[in-house]
């Protein structure tokens, strides 16, 4: 995100993690529940893109293998 700190990041995530968790979708007469992890880390100048990236997919799989729906930065 453009302009957000690393906790603004978090907070934004998290605010639609939880609209998102409050969400009931129906389909075909079933009430369907959603969940969503997000991995969050601020952006490090001195890093490739692809190392950013990667810290970013470790974070989101670290949000998956611990419970998943929630929010993890560090």
């Amino acid at each position: 995100l453009h302009n957000y700190t690393e906790e603004e990041a978090v907070d934004f995530a998290e605010q639609i993690r939880q609209e998102v968790e409050q969400t009931i979708c129906e389909f075909e007469e079933s009430h369907i529940r959603i969940t969503m992890s997000f991995g969050v880390k601020g952006l490090e100048r001195d890093q490739s893109l692809n190392e950013n990236v990667e810290g970013v997919d470790a974070r989101l799989y670290k949000a998956k293998t611990s419970g998943r729906n929630r929010v993890v930065a560090s």
